[in-house]
């Protein structure tokens, strides 16, 4: 049987018992573990970053691992954007009621 080596190019564990959180890049043909700085790992092919994230999420408080963008801010959740929009369209709407207007009438 044929078997063909992946070369993926990065390899991560995290143990969510111990919150260990590694990296290893694949450097001519062998892993060659990473230091994480911070707990964050940037990937530059992906121009994205992984880290580890200490917060609540679906009502868990603990490390997580979380993406995060080049300026380093988190990448917000299904959540956390739907929060956003939410907040977005009351203020909105406030807008709209101190114009005298009815955000219900459109």
């Amino acid at each position: 049987m044929y078997e063909k080596n992946l070369q993926i190019p990065y390899y991560i564990v995290f143990d969510r018992y111990s919150d260990d959180f590694r990296a290893f890049h694949l450097k001519t043909g062998h892993y060659e573990a990473l230091s994480l700085p911070d707990q964050k790992l940037w990937i530059p092919e992906l121009n994205i970053g992984l880290g580890l994230w200490e917060g609540t999420y679906k009502g868990i408080e603990r490390p997580w691992l979380r993406w995060y963008d080049a300026d380093g801010t988190w990448v917000k959740t299904e959540i956390e954007r739907a929060q956003a929009a939410e907040a977005e369209l009351e203020a909105l709407k406030a807008r709209m009621r101190a114009q005298g207007l009815d955000p219900n009438a459109l």
